[in-house]
């Protein structure tokens, strides 16, 4: 077995904490996950803090970070839908199953630019106007400024990945075909679809 076997063969273990992830899931996901959740701690922490000292929670710089962590989390469930190992754009799906899969990268491209536009804006009001109007979210509008940068690059990523979902379904759908899933994957279909998920 090449040194090339070993290593996919070690990334396709299947996780404990579940039977859909893979180590190379985990990898997947480490990074935007866990950015996400320090956008999110960071955000009680503006609300949270300032009670403390008996000051008022800083909304405007909470609503700043929030675009961040509402991008944080679509790149997120972008890759855990179309780019796990056991729901990945390889798999063969049926035609119907391609189709919704298609109409779901859709979606996130759509919800990814709103936000890309939304940081864009963000990005041009604390850039150019946010300072002689007196309303930087944060004591500098230099802050905004970053926190607006790190949002419209979170955006574009969403948006990428919802396009490469898009590409390689459209590249990998045949007329006439009705390929059947394997057990695994019929069986996560229907969990999904039983507990209502949306994504």
């Amino acid at each position: 077995m090449s040194s090339v076997e070993k290593w996919k063969n070690f990334l396709d273990q299947k996780l404990c904490c579940g039977p859909h992830l893979t180590l190379g899931d985990l990898f997947k996901l480490a990074i935007p996950l866990g950015w996400t959740l320090i956008v999110f701690a960071a955000i009680l922490a503006y609300l949270l803090g300032p009670l403390g000292r008996g000051d008022s929670p800083r909304w405007n710089t909470a609503a700043l970070l929030l675009v961040s962590a509402v991008a944080g989390v679509g790149v997120c469930v972008a890759i855990y839908s179309f780019h796990r190992t056991t729901s990945s754009t390889s798999v063969q799906w049926t035609n119907e199953q391609r189709m919704q899969r298609q109409q779901k990268s859709k979606v996130h491209m759509i919800s990814g630019s709103f936000m890309f536009l939304l940081s864009l804006g963000l990005l041009i009001f604390f850039a150019a106007f946010a300072s002689d109007m007196n309303k930087c979210a944060h004591e500098t509008c230099g802050a905004d400024i970053a926190w607006s940068v790190i949002s419209l690059s979170t955006s574009i990523l969403w948006i990428f990945i919802a396009w490469l979902a898009m590409r390689d379904l459209s590249n990998d759908s045949t007329p006439g075909t009705d390929v059947q899933p394997n057990e695994g994957e019929q069986q996560e279909d229907a969990e999904e679809e039983s507990a209502g998920i949306q994504v």
